[in-house]
């Protein structure tokens, strides 16, 4: 009997960095406090993590777009946070959406015979400000047959396939409760995909008292405002009430007998955001584990993010992968695979159905970054305009070429020792993979700005040092 083409649900949270999880190693805040994540520890331990696993952005819109397309996101013109205004992202050079047209996980699965659903966070189109650009399409127009994306933050009208209605605009509860409300419903004789995509941990963050009962005693995060009094508080009350509802989904799968024949796939959006970002002060309080960067940096910490991937009786259980190198840009090509389907032509991602099997996969080729709109946060988390990765090398560089930094993260992985001064062969060779995919992509009139702010950094004493040292345990 031919195998059952399997179900896909996809779960993605918002700004969650690398450490925000038990399974990837949180260490505990002022000896006693940790984020609780006992849903998806377990989850872990059923399946596989992916410790190498990158975004295509460090920030929200075009890292959509690179998930759902299997291509970079500049190639689709969206390099930063879609607006509500087309105005507002053509003045920075960027499309207000990705073309309804470009195959994407929805329309390559549903014209394979998949019921296609997505319920929370969209921003890939202006419909995610439903007041202000009510003609933009909607998640229906990219091929899901069941939706509903919430608006923009503050605002609390979703845009669902059954028209606008009120909704509580953060709640990873409503969000739960619409994708069980769509797993009860659906047409049993169809597999399906399922994107379950929640606003937490991104602020702002509403936990209820009842929730922050456990962290109520965490010392603030800054106390220099009654606002970021106990952002951590907050913080973790949100990641464990997330957890919480995505074990709600996860029994629901259960009690429906669908979960043997379905693929979870948890990741999030990018990284964390910080502390001073304004209206989103209690996300500040995420953690990227051993990673230099946050949100809006190329450093680790803004693009490499927590996977896990369950496939019963395929995956084998509790594996821990370092070693594949896997991109958002993987997932289409991979669901396509495992799915018997042919892929669309021209994916930048390659499939990675061996990895959800338990085996480590070589990648093909370098990933590559663009981000041009400057860093958040302390100049530390600033990073150059232009990152690829292939191997343990990784290249940053301007748009100009004139300054570059070079790292090896298998020695190195806090970008700590910038190794282009002891090899320049290797960044020459780095770069003009770098320089011609960068010279590959589609201008949009966007201008060769370096972002909105810079900082002259000085060679900080003891970096050569640092720099031959691990070079010398490389030759080692």
């Amino acid at each position: 009997m031919a195998q059952k083409r399997p179900n896909f649900v996809f779960i993605l949270t918002d700004d969650q960095g690398w450490e925000d999880l038990g399974c990837f190693g949180h260490s505990a805040c002022f000896g006693r406090y940790k984020i609780q994540t006992p849903v998806l520890d377990k989850l872990a331990s059923e399946g596989v993590r992916v410790t190498n696993f990158y975004v295509n952005s460090p920030v929200c819109s075009p890292s959509r777009v690179g998930f759902m397309t299997g291509q970079y996101p500049a190639r689709h013109g969206i390099d930063f946070a879609i607006h509500g205004q087309a105005a507002e992202d053509q003045a920075i050079g960027q499309k207000n959406l990705l073309e309804p047209t470009a195959p994407n996980l929805a329309s390559v699965l549903s014209d394979a015979g998949y019921e296609t659903a997505h319920f929370g966070k969209w921003h890939m189109s202006g419909a995610w400000n439903a007041k202000n650009n009510p003609d933009a399409p909607d998640a229906g127009d990219y091929g899901f047959d069941n939706w509903a994306c919430n608006a923009m933050r503050g605002e609390p009208l979703w845009r669902t396939d059954q028209g606008e209605v009120q909704a509580q605009h953060t709640s990873s509860e409503a969000i739960v409760n619409r994708s069980l409300e769509f797993l009860e419903g659906r047409n049993a004789t169809k597999p399906f995909l399922l994107n379950v995509w929640f606003m937490d941990p991104h602020g702002v963050l509403d936990p209820s008292p009842e929730q922050m009962e456990e962290f109520r005693e965490l010392t603030p995060f800054r106390g220099d405002s009654d606002k970021d009094s106990g952002a951590m508080c907050v913080y973790y009350s949100a990641i464990a009430n997330l957890d919480r509802q995505i074990g709600r989904l996860l029994d629901g799968l259960d009690d429906l007998g669908l979960a043997d024949n379905t693929v979870i796939v948890f990741t999030s959006d990018n990284g964390p955001a910080p502390v001073w970002d304004t209206g989103t002060s209690n996300s500040g309080a995420g953690r990227t584990g051993p990673f230099r960067g946050i949100k809006a940096s190329l450093y680790e910490g803004g693009v490499r993010m927590p996977f896990i991937a369950r496939w019963p009786g395929r995956t084998p259980k509790d594996v821990v992968d370092n070693d594949t190198i896997m991109s958002a840009t993987d997932l289409l090509p991979t669901f396509c695979s495992m799915a018997g389907i042919e892929p669309p032509p021209g994916l930048d991602g390659q499939d990675m159905s061996e990895a959800f099997l338990g085996n480590s996969v070589q990648r093909d080729g370098a990933l590559f970054w663009e981000f041009r709109f400057g860093s958040w946060g302390r100049h530390i988390q600033f990073s150059l305009r232009y990152a690829m990765r292939k191997g343990n090398w990784k290249l940053m560089m301007n748009a100009s070429g004139s300054k570059s930094e070079l790292f090896d993260l298998s020695r190195d992985p806090s970008e700590t020792a910038d190794c282009s001064r002891y090899e320049p062969e290797i960044v020459a060779d780095l770069a003009a993979e770098l320089i011609a995919w960068a010279r590959s992509l589609p201008s949009w009139g966007k201008s060769d700005q370096e972002g909105f702010r810079t900082y002259p950094w000085p060679q900080a004493g003891g970096c050569a040092e640092i720099a031959e040292d691990v070079l010398g345990s490389a030759e080692g």
